[in-house]
């Protein structure tokens, strides 16, 4: 009992020494760069983009990269899905000819 006890004092004095301010800070810092990787990263990861290839069909390209928030159907017939996410930094536009071909991706960051 005499040992966890010391274990637990032990434990205030660390944080006493360290204090609740920098305890506070550490904690603030680590959050804000968690936030930060998950803002700058694309809504879709560029190992799944590298895996495309020009000529997939529009059904492969969605397995691959799952549903878009858009989809975007041009009066030539050709298509375009976009990929974004509020919690992401800009959007990825993946472009098909009206054939339902895949031919090229832009990635638009703000």
């Amino acid at each position: 009992m005499q040992e966890a006890e010391s274990d637990d004092d032990a434990g205030r004095e660390a944080v006493d020494a360290f204090g609740l301010k920098g305890l506070l800070t550490v904690a603030l810092i680590v959050i804000a760069v968690h936030t930060t990787n998950c803002y700058l990263s694309p809504p879709v990861s560029q190992s799944k983009l590298d895996s495309l290839s020009v000529g997939m069909e529009l059904s492969e390209v969605e397995l691959l990269l799952g549903a878009p928030q858009h989809r975007i159907v041009g009066v030539d017939g050709s298509t375009v899905l976009r990929y974004s996410s509020k919690f992401r930094s800009g959007w990825i536009d993946v472009f098909f000819e009206r054939n339902g071909r895949y031919t090229e991706y832009n990635y638009e960051q703000f």
